[in-house]
């Protein structure tokens, strides 16, 4: 049987291909063994059914799984900053509202989230009459409609992001660590709280946890007619808001 075309590098991959075989290699009880699993992988990569294999003897596997051996080896962490239409928005000009949906897919495996991730971070955008560029605003954007369109580009187009992502993350959090990594004192077990100590400490676990909603509440005053102004805002601006709480004696 004439073997089909088997992609050579990852520029061949496909998102939705790349997160397929993703899951291949994290599902570590579906094989009974390695040749079990190399047929699924390239049962994959070759977008056949399984069946297809059975035509090919042991060695003729074996030679076809040697030719995809950039599988072992991860993606270029470079990527494009314009796709199509689309252009990549920098981290650093990001809202409150975007940082906290990157950050809840960055958290929820964020390789199988990518396309999502893609579909906030690139946008339209446009020259204004003031010779400016406008950037298409988010809350326009449906952006679960707008990830089917990454998934069948190059995973080499966007792999790097993810990296990007984490090591801004990290400066962010280095930068706004009170915010991030708040200091709680244990009372002193002899000492008898009161009511109002009580509630301070609950308080300040609560913001230990960081919950963003908790977070956007505490700046709308629990009024949600002001959700999207506050979530609309600058990150940088929150998190020096949030900063000057937290270290305010």
């Amino acid at each position: 049987m004439e073997i089909i075309n088997i992609p050579k590098s990852w520029d061949e991959i496909t998102v939705n291909t790349f997160n397929e075989l993703r899951e291949i290699e994290l599902d570590l009880l579906e094989f009974s063994n390695n040749y079990e699993k190399n047929i699924a992988i390239l049962s994959t990569l070759l977008n056949v059914d399984e069946e297809y294999f059975d035509e090919f003897d042991v060695d003729e596997i074996s030679d076809m799984f040697k030719s995809i051996e950039f599988i072992n080896r991860q993606p270029s962490i470079d990527f494009l900053k314009i796709i199509g239409e689309y252009h990549f928005k920098e981290l650093d000009s990001i809202s409150f509202g975007e940082f906290i949906d990157i950050n809840y897919f960055m958290e929820d495996n964020y390789y199988k989230n990518i396309n999502i991730i893609c579909a906030i971070l690139y946008r339209r955008q446009r020259e204004s009459d003031w010779n400016t560029i406008e950037i298409e605003p988010y809350r326009l954007i449906n952006i679960w409609s707008r990830s089917t369109e990454f998934n069948n580009l190059p995973i080499t187009n966007v792999f790097g992001i993810i990296q990007h992502i984490l090591k801004w993350k990290e400066n962010i959090m280095n930068t706004y660590v009170s915010v991030f990594q708040p200091v709680i004192e244990d009372a002193d077990p002899d000492d008898e709280l009161s009511a109002e100590d009580l509630a301070d400490e609950a308080k300040e676990k609560e913001l230990a946890k960081f919950s963003w909603q908790f977070v956007i509440d505490m700046l709308t005053n629990g009024d949600i007619t002001k959700i999207e102004a506050v979530t609309d805002l600058p990150l940088t601006q929150v998190m020096n808001y949030l900063t000057m709480k937290k270290l305010k004696p």
